[in-house]
């Protein structure tokens, strides 16, 4: 297997839109990027419920089908037409709400009644959002909150976070290769706004036979661009796993800032369907690495099992 050394990593959250958050000076110690957002009364300040996933689940190919619609290459479109994934390798402006993009959106939480973040997150069920684990924070953070397809301002409206599945091991070295592969949460949401717009699909670990070649597209808000649009990016190239298991996480050329953390990362097969391979995670001097493998995957399908 091909592994790769990750450098100089760091978390990547992002700024939000300069009419409703005010940037306050960055921590250098972690590069996390804090919002101040408009003051929320400590009553209104709402807690997920932290769910790891338990230590005795046992998972079955029938937990692929918890829910009717659902396509285990293709995910669940809501009577709208698949776009073929294909376009160069500069960052662009996405604004359509075609499939795949408009199962990807904002995600915000707030860190105190007066500051959060902003991340980006994509639907991967009818009321399940992957994104990566630090931008949910250690349990102590509120009011968080999914747009699908924001733009400017919710397009398809939000839905509240109710509760945070998590791998229940995670205790790993600050940013250490098994740190970054299993940065991830999925977010229950209290509506099933996934039925509305559509939703992907977390298949299988990622495969190496397609390493460096340049299949995977992102999606995300960042930062540079005010964190209140999509951006994507087509035929990125993943070079390797980066060091914690021969499941990941994987390294990458995906250009990524602040605000692209969770960022949905996706190959479209020869035959048109779609396997999310994970969401961006960090950043170093050398690549971009996407939180990914069996830890994920687990707790996907814990998610559906659980929270149908």
């Amino acid at each position: 297997m091909v592994y790769f050394p990750i450098l100089e990593a760091v978390v990547l959250f992002a700024i939000s839109s300069p009419v409703v958050a005010t940037a306050i000076k960055r921590d250098f110690d972690d590069l996390l990027y804090h919002v101040t957002f408009p003051a929320t009364p400590a009553a209104d300040l709402v807690k997920p419920d932290w769910i790891p996933v338990p230590a005795d689940f046992v998972t079955s190919a029938n937990k692929r089908e918890a829910y009717p619609g659902f396509n285990t290459t293709r995910g669940y479109q809501p009577g709208v037409e698949e776009r073929n994934v294909l376009g160069d390798d500069n960052r662009f402006l996405w604004e359509g709400t075609d499939y795949p993009f408009k199962t990807q959106g904002r995600v915000t939480f707030n860190s105190s009644p007066t500051s959060g973040v902003i991340c980006s997150g994509v639907l991967i069920g009818p009321r399940h959002v992957l994104t990566a684990r630090h931008c949910v924070g250690d349990g102590t953070w509120t009011n968080g909150r999914f747009a699908p397809s924001y733009d400017n301002g919710e397009r398809f409206g939000s839905a509240g976070v109710t509760g945070v599945i998590t791998d229940p091991d995670y205790n790993y070295g600050y940013l250490s290769p098994c740190w970054i592969k299993n940065d991830y949460a999925i977010l229950i949401l209290d509506r099933r706004i996934g039925d509305e717009v559509g939703y992907m699909f977390l298949f299988d670990v990622p495969n190496p036979a397609y390493f460096n070649q340049p299949i995977l597209n992102s999606c995300g808000y960042p930062g540079d661009k005010g964190a209140t649009q999509l951006w994507c990016q087509y035929g990125r190239t993943p070079w390797g796993y980066g060091g914690c298991d021969t499941t990941g996480p994987v390294t990458t050329d995906i250009d990524a800032i602040s605000g692209q953390s969770g960022s949905a990362v996706w190959q479209q097969r020869p035959d048109g369907s779609l396997w999310l391979w994970g969401v961006v995670s960090v950043v170093s001097s050398a690549s971009t690495v996407i939180a990914s493998g069996d830890v994920m995957l687990l707790g996907f399908k814990f998610a559906i099992a659980a929270f149908p």
